[in-house]
């Protein structure tokens, strides 16, 4: 007695399901999942190959196997089937769980603990001096605002031909914008979104792409579009701020003209703020009121530096 032709097709369509299901579960033991959509991307691609092996074997096995064997291989298939089905079903409940509880992987800013520890960012506290980079990069913020970030190579290529590497996911919450998610490596510039604040360091920019620091203490650098974000050079950025400081008075102090040379009118206390009042090249013009009376109003002080970023700033009083 032959074996049905029906039975032969479920039985392929079975065993291309655990082929599926097979490639990714070995992708997440594989891959680095600190990749994000591209190791999702790529985990599909085990997948795939999973179901192609899958199909191949159904048809080797139905060719060569007689009608008992082929219903042991045809009962085992299914079990396997329905308990991949139900480990499925439970990973879809246990990641929707985590969602809501804000602990998904990646990093949901739902999250109380997450979103305080993260919302310091109106002040940026900078220790050490850092490549300043062209200026600032001010993401669009709106409703389910989708912002991707690649690596580009070359430079010249279009959104649609890059593979994203990450994103973050911008949702507009009850009182002001939230980050419902963003790849455990983002730690921005400034964030501050009760005020709307979020802010990317930008290292350089093209026509249609602008390279953005998404973590400012390792300096990992991802290319974001232009369309999702506007660009602030550095002076424009620094005369909008609430104040700026020198990260190294003693080193940094306030003087009398954008000089090297020029005299010293005096050194700051730590974390004195000082308005910025106009941008010449290298140096800042900022007012000293409150320093001390018995100075002149203004004075200078170095904002860069053979390409290092000299002060720190803040944007709320």
């Amino acid at each position: 007695m032959t074996i049905s032709p029906i039975l032969k097709l479920f039985f392929f369509i079975l065993l291309s399901f655990i082929g599926f299901c097979a490639g990714m579960v070995i992708a997440s033991f594989i891959i680095d999942k600190e990749n994000g959509l591209a190791a999702s991307a790529d985990a599909l691609l085990y997948g795939i190959a999973g179901l192609i092996a899958g199909v191949l074997l159904g048809i080797v096995s139905a060719r060569h196997m007689n009608q008992k064997t082929f219903r042991i291989a045809f009962a085992c298939a299914i079990l396997l089937s329905l308990a991949l089905t139900t480990w499925i079903v439970y990973r879809v409940q246990t990641l929707k769980q985590q969602q809501q509880s804000g602990f998904l992987p990646g990093m949901n800013f739902k999250n109380k603990e997450t979103a305080s520890f993260y919302s310091f960012a109106a002040v940026v506290e900078k220790e050490e001096e850092q490549l300043p980079g062209m200026g600032i990069a001010k993401p669009h913020l709106s409703d389910g605002h989708v912002i991707y970030f690649y690596h580009l190579l070359p430079i010249d290529m279009q959104a649609w031909q890059v593979r994203p590497m990450d994103s973050i996911v911008i949702h507009k919450g009850k009182n002001h914008f939230e980050i419902t998610y963003a790849p455990t490596s983002f730690f921005p510039e400034v964030m501050k979104l009760d005020y709307d604040l979020l802010l990317l360091r930008t290292l350089a920019l093209s026509n249609d792409w602008l390279e953005v620091v998404v973590n400012k203490q390792t300096e990992l650098s991802y290319w974001v579009s232009r369309s999702d974000a506007d660009f602030i050079d550095w002076p424009t950025f620094l005369l909008s701020v609430y104040s700026i400081e020198p990260i190294n008075p003693q080193t940094n102090p306030l003087r009398f003209k954008p000089l090297d040379h020029a005299s010293i009118i005096a050194t700051t206390p730590e974390r004195f703020p000082l308005k910025p009042l106009a941008i010449k090249g290298d140096w800042a013009m900022v007012s000293t009121l409150g320093l001390d009376d018995r100075i002149v109003p203004h004075g200078w002080i170095r904002w860069r530096k053979d390409d290092r970023l000299l002060i720190r700033f803040s944007l709320l009083s």
